[in-house]
């Protein structure tokens, strides 16, 4: 499972999660913030569990300032 590897990633991390996935519930995006080292949380407001599809743009940008492109 994630929980029995997550702490072995040994690069930086960014967790996207949509502010109202009903699917994923938000203490388990909080574990996972914590549990990945060096790990980025961002929470795309107006998104759901298709975080990508419903706001690719908002991903886009918080997948470019999480790479400094």
């Amino acid at each position: 499972t994630l929980d029995d590897c997550i702490g072995d990633v040994a690069c930086p991390a960014l967790v996207v999660h949509g502010a109202r996935d009903t699917f994923v519930p938000p203490d388990h995006v909080v574990a996972y913030g914590d549990g990945f080292p060096g790990a980025s949380v961002e929470t795309i407001a107006g998104a759901g569990h298709a975080v990508t599809l419903e706001q690719p743009n908002e991903v886009a940008g918080k997948i470019a300032a999480f790479m400094k492109c």
